[in-house]
């Protein structure tokens, strides 16, 4: 969690600051619900599936986003300081 707050800081422009973070963190607040279904998944099908099975969604995912979003994919950040 503090470095995703961290990299939205610093690649966040001033004025889209308030906003991007507010939308992060209502994003967290969502996903508690999710994080509590998550259990019943591993008491389920057991610890190990469930890590592969994430790991391949986050993957899935990550790709996914990659492809169908431009600008993600064409994002650059060049003002290290």
């Amino acid at each position: 969690m503090t470095m995703r707050s961290t990299i939205l800081q610093l690649t966040t422009p001033d004025q889209l600051l308030g906003r991007a973070s507010s939308i992060a963190a209502l994003s967290l607040w969502g996903l508690t619900i999710w994080d509590k279904s998550k259990w019943d998944v591993v008491a389920a099908i057991g610890a190990g599936s469930t890590m592969v099975i994430g790991g391949v969604l986050s993957v899935v995912f990550v790709l996914t986003v990659w492809r169908f979003v431009p600008g993600i994919r064409k994002y650059r950040y060049n003002n290290l300081r």
